[in-house]
């Protein structure tokens, strides 16, 4: 079989981490990733703030909400632009693929969405350079959404990590996600040396990963001309940054969090920890 030579590329680990919990005797691992699919030449991530409800701004909440794609997608009574019914998919145009399998003529226009079959909780944010587009971004977000909080998040990179391990401690393997076969047998051979005493497991007790990064804003996210087309083994973090460009003046900063397992349900509440806290000001 011919590869897909348009395939996304494998992302990169940008860093880890490991957590104790010496009162429980579990160690859990922290891996994140920074990623960004805009187009080489893209301006640079300048500062990263979240708009929200004032009751629900980071540097105040006890807790914060997170939402699958899917969970985007289809709850239709959220507003339109935070509800989207693509969020989360790559759109490619398909009509070269349709006009090998369908009779001639009868294809004029065709296009596939793919969502992929395991999906994160995402938590949203914005980023912007200059003061006068934090102004723009804080209008819009208050007069469409009664979004009149402005939170800074002062390292996006340490954020991704603490919001990780707050995830990490909370999370609940038999009750926040469903374990597939496979992700029971990763849990099983997972090993580290054990440091926390005579008692403690030498399996990871939780593996997070954290993709963070900007979204990149386009309508259509390539080809399919031949069966090959439709093999993308990493197309999934692509697919979770990734919006359509009716919506690109929201500059969103995605921090995209999961673990081994399907979701059961599509929110998820992570509490703020004080560290988690401390990379975040009001503005």
């Amino acid at each position: 079989m011919t590869a897909n030579r348009a395939a996304s590329p494998i992302p990169l680990f940008t860093d880890a981490a490991s957590v104790q919990d010496r009162e429980a005797k579990v160690l859990h691992l922290i891996l994140v990733r920074r990623l960004d699919y805009r187009p080489q030449g893209a301006s640079a991530v300048g500062n990263v703030a979240v708009f929200s409800e004032p009751a629900y701004a980071p540097f105040r909440t006890k807790r914060l909400q997170l939402a699958t794609p899917a969970y985007y997608r289809e709850q239709n009574d959220l507003a339109p632009g935070i509800g989207d019914a693509l969020d989360g998919t790559l759109t490619k145009d398909s009509i070269q693929w349709a006009k090998t399998v369908l009779p001639a003529g009868m294809v004029t226009n065709a296009s596939i969405s793919f969502a992929a079959s395991r999906e994160p909780w995402i938590y949203c944010a914005s980023h912007y350079q200059l003061d006068r587009e934090v102004r723009r971004l804080k209008d819009d977000f208050a007069g469409k959404y009664g979004y009149t909080a402005v939170t800074g998040i002062l390292d996006p990179e340490a954020f991704a990590m603490w919001l990780g391990i707050d995830f990490s401690v909370n999370v609940d393997k038999a009750t926040d996600v469903t374990l597939r076969k496979l992700d029971e047998f990763c849990y099983a051979h997972s090993r580290y040396n054990p440091t926390l005493g005579p008692d403690s497991s030498d399996r990871f007790e939780a593996i997070v990963q954290i993709c963070h990064g900007p979204v990149h804003y386009e309508d259509r996210s390539g080809h399919i001309a031949t069966q090959e087309d439709w093999l993308d083994l990493h197309g999934g973090p692509r697919a979770w940054f990734t919006k359509r460009t009716c919506l690109a003046s929201q500059r969103e900063y995605r921090f995209a969090v999961s673990t081994l397992g399907d979701p059961v349900e599509p929110r998820h509440y992570i509490d703020v920890s004080p560290e988690l806290r401390e990379l975040t000001s009001a503005l």
